[in-house]
């Protein structure tokens, strides 16, 4: 048995060797299959066929929906090869062409019911002895005919098929299957079209450019560089015309799968048509631009924040108005309160804009408090874009104190988006400034430009449609918990809020959030969560992105307890903050087991083992005291500043904020660098942690005394048995087909047995 390296998540190919084409075929040769991650052959094949690219291209209207895959098949090898293509879909699809090439020659595609597909995984499994193509289990599969793949060259294949998108509950729902392996992943592009009406679209499972056409079509793209999820691809949205004066509302729930009267839910609150005039179907907004000239801002630095300030001015709409700022040890403003904007007043602002220049110390407390003091315009939503490169060194220096200026002395309630350019600023208190004015940080790492998050940023603040937003419990509030986040921000077009929740039980209950809209006018919003009839094992993305955000509130809270430097040592002898800290990392440690989701309290996950260890080589027992005591050394109250501290800060920023799935794990490390987790693996309700190669089910984990990490297991199952068959069907018939995509052994929990489940055999 060999493996030739990482295919497509979308399809298996199984493939014939011959040079030229057929005549190298023996009758007796045994096929190569490439399985939707990978080619398996016979131990004496060796035939290098990979998929290389693939995009699609989707289009929906009402509840019918097209899809049109094209894909790129590379034969590296000296030999002639054929083969065929076996792609998963949704039950009821309907195959409307099949394409080879340029078109010529004669070839076909027939779909597969889910029975019969089941049937064709079965086949292959048993004589590749690869079970990655039963986590399909349950979908249809399109099958082609056999094709040539020329030696040394590229082929095209394009497929193109129908399908029915029947909504639920108001709600459709799109979806293209995929592997959830988390090898590293074909290039590929997606482009879905959705005709009008539609509203509240969304994809929780990947990161989508979003885009508006003339005619009301929406466009969603999926660059290649975005393509971090494995998984499949998922679509939803709203059908029906959206009401005037009405926010577009959608609920989404799952059950807890320990206890399924309990789960999560998720509301989205989109602004989409809020008024019928354009003029008034977005706030004005009144922005305050703050700039950091201390000296260390001196030469590029500057000259790019002045050039992102010019294009924030010139992007203001009419009726907008705008102020600047700048400040060192001193504080002087462009104007003593916010003027219009006219062709005049830009011209102006442009003039001074040029003639600021970097130097002297950085006076946080005094150019925030000029920023906030100012009346604001009638009718306008009052912004604050708050920029800095260093920590507070001249006036009051107190991160408490200007905590307390943002918290309680902001009679405007302006909203003010901190942005920290570089390492050297104070990231926890960037990052509360931020949150306690319904806004939200921007960091700006040392290798990052200036211009395009500055961008970035302001086309987030495009169009604010819903001010003010607040959420109630009219009901029962025990019905509820945890809700994050807990303060909603300002709703701007185009990106709707989410918030997400913890219920209990699966009767209704009532969710009550009032905005005010572009008008002026004063709105209710309400919501009905129905448990019993809406939560769905499908919409298991919500519990995690809940968890995600959970433990982005209480990571920040530990960093919170350090805004005032001279408490650290009362707070290291208070036995009652010893035991507040050591309940909300014992509640992280709980949520990233649960759910899969790497912390900084749990990054050791990442490292396969190698750091989960003691010196004497037992393995890690998450109970172990030296986990709390990190809490102390840095990450809770002492790191403010440096590459550290502004990574840390913007994971949390990103988990407070998270709006799609992370299956990756992607974070950035105390060196400011990217990293993704390939040793956790999210699979449906269930997490996967890679410990001594092998993958162990959090099940496992969390049944043990002493929650350690370690294997352990009841009997060993290996691919290729009958007993294997049988636990793959209970697996499917639980949901919990995923898993088998998982390459060596995983330790699951079955029932009250603990099985090693062998996924390949070590030749």
């Amino acid at each position: 048995m060999s493996a030739i390296p990482p295919l497509s998540c979308w399809m298996a190919i199984a493939a014939c060797v011959g040079a030229p084409i057929l005549e190298a075929q023996s009758s007796y040769d045994p096929p190569v299959t490439i399985t939707p991650r990978r080619v398996i052959m016979p131990r004496a094949v060796r035939i290098p066929v990979e998929i290389s690219r693939a995009t699609a291209r989707i289009s929906i209207e009402g509840n019918r929906a097209q899809t049109e895959l094209t894909l790129t098949v590379r034969n590296s090898g000296a030999a002639n090869t054929e083969a065929e293509l076996l792609l998963p879909v949704p039950e009821g699809a309907i195959v409307k062409g099949f394409f080879y090439g340029n078109g010529q020659g004669k070839y076909t595609a027939s779909l597969l019911p889910a029975q019969e597909a089941r049937r064709l995984y079965d086949s292959i499994v048993a004589r590749a002895l690869d079970p990655a193509l039963l986590e399909f289990a349950g979908f249809a599969a399109i099958r082609t005919s056999v094709f040539p793949v020329p030696a040394r060259s590229e082929v095209t294949l394009t497929i193109v098929y129908d399908q029915v998108v029947s909504p639920e509950n108001g709600r459709f729902d799109y979806i293209l299957p995929r592997s959830e392996s988390l090898e590293k992943n074909t290039e590929w592009q997606i482009r879905a079209e959705i005709a009008p009406p539609c509203t509240n679209v969304y994809s929780p499972t990947h990161d989508m450019e979003t885009a508006a056409l003339q005619n009301g079509t929406t466009v969603l793209t999926l660059p290649a560089a975005r393509n971090h999820n494995p998984g499949a691809f998922r679509l939803s949205w709203q059908g029906a015309a959206p009401t005037l004066g009405i926010p577009q509302t959608t609920v989404y729930a799952c059950p807890d799968s320990a206890n399924p009267k309990n789960g999560y839910f998720m509301l989205m609150i989109g602004g989409d048509s809020i008024t019928s005039d354009a003029k008034a179907a977005a706030i004005p907004r009144e922005i305050t631009l703050v700039i950091d000239r201390s000296g260390s801002m001196r030469g590029d630095k500057l000259d790019k924040v002045k050039e992102s300030v010019k294009q924030i001015i010139a992007g203001l709409q009419e009726g907008e108005s705008f102020n600047l700022i700048t400040y060192n040890e001193g504080v002087e403003p462009f104007s003593h309160e916010p003027v219009l904007k006219t062709p005049e007043q830009e011209r102006r602002a442009f003039e001074w804009i040029d003639g600021m220049n970097a130097r002297g110390g950085t006076n946080i407390h005094e150019a925030l408090k000029q920023a906030l003091a100012p009346p604001v315009r009638n009718g306008t939503l009052p912004l604050v874009i708050f920029m800095t490169d260093g920590m507070p060194t001249i006036g009051t220096t107190s991160e408490k104190a200007i905590l307390q200026l943002a918290a309680s002395h902001n009679p405007g309630k302006r909203r003010i988006f901190t942005v920290g350019v570089g390492e050297d600023v104070n990231a926890p208190l960037l990052r509360n400034m931020a949150e306690t004015s319904r806004a939200v940080p921007t960091y700006i790492l040392p290798k990052e430009d200036v211009e395009t998050k500055m961008a970035s940023l302001f086309r987030r603040l495009g169009g604010p449609v819903l001010a003010d937003v607040e959420l109630t419990l009219p009901g029962d509030v025990s019905r509820t918990g945890d809700m994050v986040p807990s303060t909603i921000g300002d709703i701007y077009n185009g990106l709707p809020a989410l918030v997400t929740g913890t219920y209990k039980g699966t009767s209704p209950f009532n969710i009550l959030v009032k905005a005010t809209r572009p008008d002026g006018i004063r709105i209710d919003i309400p919501f009905t969560v129905d448990p019993g009839r809406i939560s769905t094992q499908r919409d298991d993305f919500v519990g995690r992105l809940w968890a995600s955000r959970q433990i982005g509130r209480l990571q920040a809270a530990l960093t919170d307890m350090g805004a005032n430097m001279q408490d650290i040592a009362a707070l290291q002898r208070d036995p009652k903050t010893k035991e507040i800290i050591e309940e909300i990392i014992e509640e992280i440690i709980r949520l990233s087991i649960e759910f899969g989701i790497m912390s900084d309290f749990t990054s050791f996950f990442a490292d396969d083992g190698s750091r989960a260890a003691h010196p004497a080589g037992t393995p890690l027992r998450l109970s172990d005291p030296h986990l709390r005591a990190s809490a102390w050394s840095g990450f809770a109250v002492q790191e403010r500043s440096g590459m550290g501290a502004v990574s840390k800060q913007g994971n949390i920023a990103d988990m407070n904020e998270q709006r799609i799935q992370n299956k990756r794990n992607a974070r950035n490390t105390a060196d400011g660098s990217a990293r993704e987790a390939d040793t956790i693996a999210q699979l449906a309700q269930n997490a996967y942690f890679k410990q001594g190669g092998v993958w162990v089910e959090n099940s496992v984990v969390q049944q043990s005394p002493d929650q350690n990490m370690a294997p352990r297991y009841d009997r060993i199952v290996q691919i290729g048995t009958s007993e294997y068959m049988k636990v793959a069907d209970r697996l499917i018939s639980e949901n919990r087909q995923s898993l088998l995509a998982l390459d060596g052994s995983v330790n699951i929990r079955l029932g009250d047995e603990f099985i090693l489940l062998q996924n390949t055999i070590t030749p």
